[in-house]
């Protein structure tokens, strides 16, 4: 980072000193919500924001690059923002210089960093829950996107007890984290509100007891590095407490602690040397069979032996088979083959909390027909997009024309707010087309 962010900050911030919402608490705000609103108080969008400011700061040659030429390389991979690489360390230390703020990084999971590995802890595109947004509207607060929302363990809003959801409901294309209109609450590319009073999702099937356990540890963990106490983890202290609740609760016995966490013993071997760190994953399903949090487990919290060998360390060696209830999964994917809009079979089968072949196995008729009415719905989608899309190129192309513009590549992507992007084959045609017979 250049000598200006290491200089003392200025008496006056170079960009308005807004609180971020939700600091001591499950719901602390994510950090490309932040940006999205700062860019809001600003009356800017979002992308004019990064490319005129924020990348000026960070000073790497691949993002002004990216800036300057207008390219959705940076967008498309920002949900490193949120995490606990160098992108997010970069992105704090701006917006804090910019913003003369010195809690930023509590928006993202740097404070975790030194015991967490960065490989599938981020989701890639953004997760939301449409009653919170909705929540949020009728209370007339403030609209953003929670960090616990960014993270791919983290799949159940703890308010509202449902399944988050990944694709706009109108236009069905995923989310980045950061956009060049990305605005919480709204989707970038079709601009509708994603909020909702009815469920997008079965709820009918209560979620899984770990699915909801991880939230909510995830909750404790935002609320803790989110709040006033500050945090100080080594990593050699997740090895110190894998053999602390070694030896107390599994009487040293190995091999039955890496059965409970269904972990090969050599990689629990390289846990608990300290060799290798658990992914998130590995660390919740940890602390829900010693139904602890996340700190209490750091920091080697005592359990009562009797109890915890009641519940899990009787059961060791001992198989958990899921049971099913047949007549409602069947009930649900019957529900599902009428179903206008389509669900894949994989998201059905991950709300029902099984695996896609067991579907397969015990409903391959149901299964059969969702799958190709999924593929049928896709197909219909993917054509009215692309008509919809010409017909918008096509009138924006006339709009710069009637302007006595030539309406090159850069200005017929401008005109169209970046929704349509003439690299793709087809659309480039079409203006090649266009161009031709000027």
């Amino acid at each position: 980072m250049e000598n200006i962010l290491k200089s003392q900050y200025p008496s006056r911030s170079v960009l308005f000193n807004i609180e971020p919402l939700g600091l001591g608490t499950p719901y602390v705000e994510s950090l490309s919500s932040y940006i999205s609103r700062l860019a809001r108080y600003h009356c800017l969008s979002t992308g004019t924001l990064f490319s005129k400011l924020i990348a000026i700061y960070l000073n790497k040659y691949y993002i002004t690059e990216i800036a300057g030429r207008g390219g959705d390389g940076f967008y498309d991979s920002s949900n490193g923002v949120n995490g606990i690489g160098s992108l997010a360390i970069d992105f704090v230390e701006v917006i804090e210089f910019l913003t003369s703020r010195n809690n930023i990084s509590k928006l993202t999971f740097l404070p975790w960093s030194s015991i967490l590995p960065t490989r599938g802890l981020m989701e890639t595109k953004k997760k939301w829950c449409p009653f919170c947004y909705e929540d949020s509207l009728a209370n007339q607060s403030e609209v953003y996107d929670p960090l616990i929302w960014s993270l791919k363990e983290s799949k159940y809003c703890l308010k509202h007890k449902v399944t988050l959801v990944s694709t706009c409901n109108r236009c069905y294309r995923k989310i980045n984290f950061l956009s060049r209109d990305s605005n919480p609450g709204f989707c970038h590319s079709c601009k509708s509100w994603l909020g909702s009073h009815t469920e997008t999702f079965y709820n009918e099937i209560e979620p899984l007891d770990m699915k909801i356990g991880n939230s909510e540890r995830i909750g404790e963990m935002l609320e803790i590095s989110s709040g006033v106490r500050p945090i100080n983890i080594r990593r050699s202290q997740v090895g110190e407490a894998l053999n602390f609740y070694l030896n107390s609760c599994f009487k040293g016995d190995l091999k039955a602690f890496a059965h409970v966490l269904e972990t090969p013993i050599t990689t629990f071997r390289y846990w608990q040397k300290g060799i290798n760190l658990p992914p998130l994953r590995g660390l919740l399903k940890i602390c829900l069979n010693l139904d602890i949090g996340l700190l209490d487990f750091i920091e080697m919290k005592h359990i009562e032996i009797h109890s915890y060998e009641n519940k899990v360390f009787s059961q060791t060696y001992t198989k958990e088979i899921k049971k099913y209830d047949h007549d409602k999964v069947k009930a649900i994917l019957m529900e599902e083959i009428t179903n206008p809009k389509g669900t894949s079979l994989s998201q059905l089968a991950k709300v029902i909390g099984c695996d896609r072949k067991l579907l397969y196995i015990k409903f391959p008729n149901e299964s059969k027909q969702i799958v190709d009415n999924n593929k049928s719905n896709l197909m219909y989608r993917k054509i009215e997009r692309r008509v919809t899309s010409e017909e918008k190129l096509l009138k924006a192309i006339k709009n710069l024309l009637d302007k006595d513009l030539y309406p090159s590549r850069r200005r017929v992507e401008h005109e169209l707010d970046g929704e349509i992007l003439l690299k793709e084959s087809h659309f480039r045609a079409i203006w090649n087309q266009m161009i031709k017979n000027l």
